[in-house]
């Protein structure tokens, strides 16, 4: 089935002469996946601090011979928005990368997380908020170079008419108050021509249920991600500050990071195409941004959040019955918290090095966001006091404060 196939495919586009073994990864997931270094506040930073609770949840993904597949974890959401009631949060919702099991001939088991988050002390507002959660569909011209049984490379990207059910639904949910969160795949997929496919999607949203909410306008544009392949390695070439540097100095915020291509699969099936070749992979990045209508219409640049990546080291191993990988990171999240860095995205990237025959190391990009903060001035130390009465003039040299005695010292007896 077409899981299972895409990781063993995956592996084939890493694939090197090494048979070393993945002893130890089983245990890993106890004390948290190995990560890059967060960043250092030169100062402390004075923000809210952030809670998180992770609740994990399981689906099953259908498959067809026609290479097509269905899923659905309607009956999840419940659980998910159950959540609100306690003051969290969604952050991120996404499919854990690598987990899967086989439920069946043409059937697999797969686990999802939903990060929530609330601020570590409660402050009460007047604001409250609802999940919502609409389906709809991403389109994809797979579109092919060269001969048709030799292909020498995948070349996929939405193009604005595949984003036309997406803005639909930004766009309606806007217009009530409603903040998007996340875009997130939902493992359907669909094959619509012979050169173009629609995979399943997730619109994850914030609904107000406060009367008179602030409205946000959602854009979303693209970027491109270079995959270069050699022998049991996997790199991605991508640009990320730029974006976040162009959108951040003026004042929007991070919704969300996806890469379709990759989430729907089509990047496993890329490398066991081009697992001989070094030709790069060109996959389409499409960020979303959001930004009070109110500060647009007074042409406010004014920047208010900050944006920085983790990269999370994920070990997978691929059997027969499924495959299993290592992403925790439960602690990461928690130390970022306690900074005020909230989740934005949990993007599994094409990066990896294979480490087995049937196991490789990837890497998975987390995204964190926070307000920024002033910063305090110097402490100069206390201002010099002058004595008097609060409010009033220095008195002269010699004047007393009304009803004040001057005290003069006895004389000591033992003295001439």
């Amino acid at each position: 089935y077409f899981i299972q196939s895409n990781l063993r495919n995956r592996l084939m586009g890493v694939s090197s002469s090494s048979s070393s073994g993945g002893a130890g990864v089983a245990n890993a997931a106890l004390v948290g996946s190995p990560h890059s270094g967060i960043p250092v506040d030169p100062v402390p930073y004075t923000g809210p601090a952030i809670e998180y609770r992770v609740i994990q949840v399981e689906g099953t993904v259908s498959a067809s011979f026609d290479g097509s597949a269905s899923s659905n974890i309607d009956d999840k959401m419940p659980l998910l928005a159950q959540q609100y009631a306690e003051y969290f949060q969604l952050g991120t919702f996404f499919r854990l990368p690598y987990q899967a099991s086989r439920k069946g001939m043409m059937s697999a088991r797969v686990a999802y997380q939903g990060i929530f988050l609330r601020p570590a002390v409660f402050v009460p507002s007047p604001e409250s908020w609802q999940l919502q959660v609409h389906q709809t569909t991403l389109s994809l011209n797979d579109l092919t170079h060269g001969s048709v049984f030799g292909m020498r490379s995948l070349n996929t990207a939405p193009n604005a008419a595949g984003l036309t059910n997406i803005f639909n639904i930004v766009g309606a949910q806007a217009d009530l108050g409603g903040r998007l969160l996340c875009v997130e795949s939902t493992c359907s997929r669909n094959r619509t021509g012979f050169v173009s496919m629609d995979f399943g999607v997730n619109l994850f949203f914030n609904m107000p249920l406060h009367p008179n909410p602030q409205k946000f306008t959602t854009i979303a544009f693209c970027t491109s991600m270079q995959v270069a392949r050699s022998f049991g390695h996997v790199s991605c070439n991508w640009d990320i500050n730029g974006p976040l540097a162009g959108y951040l100095n003026q004042g929007w915020k991070l919704v969300d990071i996806n890469l379709p291509q990759h989430e729907a699969g089509l990047t496993q099936q890329g490398n066991k195409r081009n697992h001989m070749s070094l030709v790069p992979l060109q996959l389409s990045v499409i960020w979303f941004f959001e930004k009070d209508q109110a500060r647009i219409a007074a042409n406010d640049m004014t920047p208010l959040y900050q944006v920085t990546v983790v990269n999370v080291d994920v070990h997978v191993s691929v059997g027969f019955t499924g495959s299993s990988s290592n992403l925790n990171i439960t602690s990461l999240i928690k130390e970022m918290g306690d900074k005020g860095w909230s989740v934005v995205s949990v993007l599994d990237t094409p990066a990896a090095q294979q480490t087995g025959m049937m196991a490789m190391k990837c890497t998975v990009s987390v995204f964190f966001q926070r307000p920024l903060v002033a910063a305090p001035p110097p402490y100069m130390g206390a201002p010099p006091q002058e004595m008097g009465a609060a409010g009033a003039p220095p008195l002269p040299p010699g004047v007393l404060p009304s009803g004040a005695e001057e005290y003069t010292a006895a004389p000591d007896p033992t003295k001439s």
